[in-house]
């Protein structure tokens, strides 16, 4: 194979790597993290061109390839930690290292999509780089671009393994569509190794190629395009071989009850799935000395972006063992009730890092490695998942009471992120909802109740899990918006849009994602099934700690219990706030920037601690920007160079265009390598002082020599139906003459000429000068268009005139 198919299958190998990174968009929110490792796969296909074009063994291309990767990646993300921002130390590798231990905590804290944190994104980058370096290997160095597949077929299979319904079929089109590319190019080059397809000179195909080479790429391309359609339409066409294939290895679908279904609970709020199926497969059993227990807490999403509740990110110390016993409530005093419980629990089929918990948790004793979150009471496994679990719970039972909710002092500092809410583009009707619903209370306490009443009972409110889903997540302020107008949504609305609503009238304010109390049992014990998965908002009153409400008015099943604080004595709320509570629509003076509430110091200037989540805002992307115009301006004149050699040779599909193609091949070549020759000069005249000025060799003389024949032949020769030389003997030529005339040069020059041709850089220059005459014309042209009209209308009004 010879330089230029090395170019085509490394170029081939990167469209089909990040084809198949497209599969990976599922896993993680946004869109940005792909234009990051688009920058990184084009750097690894870059160096992997520039050396193999220097030293085509492999594992020095290898090498040259992870450095550059790794070059990369510090540039991106330890740029700080880096000597000269470049080199990686020992402090970047501790940095990379924080950053990946932060990644994996997330996966295993959140479900997909999770949040895409500065780890995270250097986690899927980083991987998809590693995935181009071995795709390039293998299509590139090693010419197998059938092996090629296998690191592809590893990246798609994350997902699909990972996703509860597994990848949807326009992702396996995307990924199989990489790989055919990939294909296609080395089977191409394999071909033109051959020799020419014959086919008749005087019938071109389309696109300049011959009759029968397009025949032959077209069948090609058809069968491939009817092969990807088949294995993407099947499964979904014939009765069983569906997603289960991935998902349910022994045929055993959702709710068949012999706990073979692994069911996981999002904490990222997409519980609709899990409601929607409506399985009964008990995933939870325990007793406890609760007569009427509350719901079992998995995590609260305590950070808001306008899009999803996440899970706030902190890291956890080792010492946060349950095992050593849990911290007091946050904000629990002693003077409120709360006894102390026992609670016994064995979990099924449920995977989940966050262990299943009443509020507040004392005393956990479980087997493995349990951490807990000092701010939340979250506890989290470290290398564990709660499946086949069982473990005692000793917690506290609290009951405040309406009067001491009512005389709740202001919120303390460190409530502040609970009170963050993102400002811009937030829609106005949330805004004039809470106001318009809490107009007559004056404490937090009279608020948090008027809001539970309208979701739950006054403002007409139903439960349903086909309410309609948004782009952005159920948990988004235009889902809120739109749930607010419908009227219609099940719990994870109800529970975003109070907590929204509170964080909006001054009421520290979180989600919490778990479990309803589930079924009672004859032998008093309780059982737990996927669709008692549940969300609940958590409001913060200073002195008694995070209260539990419960705005959702769940329909049909047994309905979500209303706490008994939650339903104060007639009196407590000024003007006997159980009356109708009006619907409204935001004013038109309603505005989403102003702040809202009875505090605006506390709530103004938080809106940051929402979007702290986001690591892709730490990212250098002034230097992203910089380091991508760089790579434009740098790959534009080999990248011109290349084109136009195609584009020469696509057009040369006869014997006589092919020398000529052949012909300006070599006065590109000889022009880069500073040889330059008169238009006046005959082809023999330029053998000659080749000859005697590069001192050519006894092959370089044969090849001038062939190449003066068939261009001789093909202008001055009768014409005939000779098919003539082929495109890889008349190039093979070309090379050995141009090598010639680049072995006197130094090797920095040679380097130059392989990475910045100056035939690209007059390509260039002949493409802007060409827009600049088009431009030039169609400027005349309007202007003679806009002269002869003011003419003739001048005319018309002389001849009104007269």
């Amino acid at each position: 194979m010879n330089q230029a198919a090395d170019e085509r299958a490394a170029v081939a190998s990167a469209v089909a790597t990040m084809f198949a990174a497209l599969t990976l968009s599922p896993l993680v929110q946004g869109r940005t993290w792909l234009i990051v490792a688009a920058l990184v796969v084009v750097a690894v296909m870059v160096a992997g061109i520039v050396v193999r074009n220097v030293v085509p063994w492999w594992p020095v291309v290898v090498g040259g390839q992870v450095a550059v990767l790794a070059i990369a990646l510090t540039m991106l993300f330890a740029r700080g930690e880096a000597a000269g921002g470049v080199v990686p130390g020992p402090a970047a590798v501790d940095r990379f290292r924080g950053l990946l231990d932060s990644a994996m905590a997330i996966t295993r804290e959140q479900r997909p999509p999770v949040e895409s944190s500065q780890g995270v994104v250097l986690l899927v980058v980083a991987s998809v780089g590693l995935v181009a370096i071995c795709v390039d290997l293998l299509a590139a160095s090693v010419r197998q671009p059938a092996l090629a597949g296998l690191p592809l077929l590893a990246v798609y299979c994350v997902p699909a393994a990972l996703l509860p319904g597994g990848l949807p079929w326009y992702y396996f089109v995307a990924a199989a569509a990489g790989f055919l590319v990939l294909l296609s190019a080395d089977a191409g080059d394999r071909i033109r190794s051959w020799g020419r397809v014959l086919s008749a000179p005087s019938e071109p195909g389309l696109l300049g190629r011959s009759s029968a080479d397009g025949g032959l790429a077209r069948g090609g391309r058809r069968v491939g395009v009817v092969a990807v359609l088949v294995a993407a339409l099947v499964p979904a066409i014939i009765p069983g071989l569906g997603d289960r294939l991935l998902n349910d290895p022994g045929g055993n679908g959702p709710g068949n009850g012999n706990g073979s279904t692994i069911h996981t609970i999002n904490p990222i709020l997409q519980l609709r799935q899990n409601l929607r199926n409506g399985d009964d497969t008990p995933l939870i059993h325990y007793t406890t000395t609760v007569e009427n227990p509350a719901p079992l807490r998995i995590v609260t999403a305590d950070v808001y972006d306008g899009k999803t509740w996440a899970p706030r990110k902190t890291e956890i110390p080792p010492d946060n063992d349950v095992k050593r016993g849990l911290p007091p409530a946050p904000g629990l005093d002693s003077d409120v009730t709360a006894t102390e419980q026992q609670t016994q629990i064995t979990v099924g089929p449920l995977q989940q890092s966050y262990l299943p918990l009443p509020y507040p948790a004392q005393t956990v004793r479980a087997k493995g490695t349990w951490l807990y979150d000092g701010a939340t009471l979250n506890v989290i496994g470290s290398g564990t998942t709660t499946k086949g679990l069982s473990y005692s719970v000793g917690h506290l039972d609290v009951e405040p009471t309406a009067e001491q909710l009512d005389d709740a002092g202001e919120p303390s500092t460190r409530t502040g992120p609970y009170l963050s809410v993102p400002r811009e583009n937030l829609p106005s009707l949330i805004i004039q909802t809470a106001q318009d619903v809490t107009r007559n209370a004056d404490t937090d306490y009279a608020r948090a109740v008027l809001l539970q009443r309208y979701f739950r009972e006054k403002g007409g409110f139903t439960y349903s899990t086909d309410a309609p889903e948004a782009k952005d997540g159920d948990g988004s302020s235009d889902a809120i918006a739109a749930f607010l107008q419908a009227k219609k949504g099940y719990c994870v609305h109800f529970a975003s849009a109070m907590a929204l609503m509170a964080r909006q009238l001054g009421i520290p304010a979180r989600v919490a994602v778990g479990f309803l109390p589930g079924e009672k049992q004859a032998n008093g014990s309780w059982v737990i099934t996927a669709k008692d998965a549940h969300a609940w908002p958590e409001l913060y009153f200073e002195g008694v700690g995070w209260v539990r409400f419960e705005p959702t008015p769940r329909a049909g099943d047994a309905p979500a219990r209303e706490p008994s604080w939650s339903d104060p004595p007639a009196g407590l709320l000024p003007g006997d706030s159980s009356s109708s509570v009006p619907v409204t629509t935001p004013s038109a003076t309603a505005s989403a920037n102003v702040p809202q509430g009875k505090r605006p110091d506390e709530t103004s200037g938080t809106s940051s601690d929402a979007s702290s989540g986001n690591g892709l805002a730490d990212l250098p992307w002034r230097l992203i920007g910089v380091v991508a115009a760089v790579l434009v301006v740098a790959v534009a004149p080999l990248v011109a160079s290349l084109v136009t050699r195609r584009r020469r040779w696509r057009r040369a599909v006869t014997g006589s265009l092919r020398t000529e193609a052949a012909w300006e091949e070599l006065r590109q070549g000889l022009g880069d390598a500073g040889v330059r020759w008169a238009v006046s000069w005959t082809p023999r005249a330029l053998q000659r002082r080749l000859v005697t000025d590069l001192r050519l060799g006894g092959s370089e003389q044969a090849a001038m020599a062939r190449l003066v024949a068939d261009l001789e032949a093909a202008r001055y020769a009768p014409p005939d139906d000779a098919p003539g030389r082929s495109r890889d003997e008349l190039m093979h030529d070309v090379r050995l003459i141009v090598a010639a005339a680049s072995e006197v040069l130094p090797a920095r020059t040679r380097w130059q000429i392989r990475l910045f041709p100056p035939s690209g850089i007059r390509a260039i220059r002949d493409l802007a000068r060409r827009a600049d005459e088009a431009s030039s014309t169609a400027g005349r042209a309007v202007t003679s268009r806009t002269a002869a009209i003011r003419e003739t209308v001048g005319v018309g009004r002389s001849h009104k005139d007269s």
